[in-house]
């Protein structure tokens, strides 16, 4: 299992000066990379020991689940929470997600944004200060929601992998 703290202490680990007294570049981008990654993990995890059981991790179906998701439809389905109508609202038998539910969805949107310029741009040139404030954004997003209403939590879990029809 890959564990997000793990992941977290890893992008700080990053950040360590190098010999000339700063962070290389590739170390920079590595740690937002890991940032994002910590999140994306943390998502996952939740989402299949709900669906499936935290005690069933060794099982095929869990994997299955797991590996069910793509970042890309993430992103997406994400921003469509946060902005959630009050139609599908309604469907879902909520006025709108909380805005703890809301703010970690937007952490993680922005950490996708930043994980793609770290990882794709070769003009990019992050500071010290971006790598550290994406470690501390993971870290806020997890723990809003490890804070959220687990039902709540659960839906916004279910809308990350399923699209929400008509």
């Amino acid at each position: 299992m890959i564990a997000p703290q793990d992941l977290l202490t890893h992008a700080e680990e990053l950040l360590t000066p190098g010999r000339r007294g700063a962070p290389l570049q590739v170390n920079l981008r590595r740690a937002i990379s890991a940032s994002y990654y910590a999140l994306f993990h943390q998502l996952l995890a939740d989402a299949t020991d709900s669906l499936v059981g935290r005690t069933k991790r060794a099982e095929p179906p869990y994997g299955i689940v797991y590996r069910a998701f793509e970042h890309g439809r993430m992103r997406d389905r994400a921003t469509r929470a946060i902005n959630l109508s009050a139609r599908s609202a309604t469907r879902l038998g909520i006025a709108a997600f909380s805005d703890t539910l809301r703010n970690g969805a937007a952490i993680f949107v922005a950490l996708q944004a930043e994980r793609h310029k770290a990882d794709y741009d070769p003009h990019y040139r992050p500071s010290l200060e971006t790598a550290r404030a994406q470690i501390e954004a993971a870290r806020n997003a997890i723990g809003n929601f490890a804070a959220a209403d687990k039902a709540e939590y659960q839906l916004l879990l279910i809308l990350l992998l399923f699209e929400l029809r008509d």
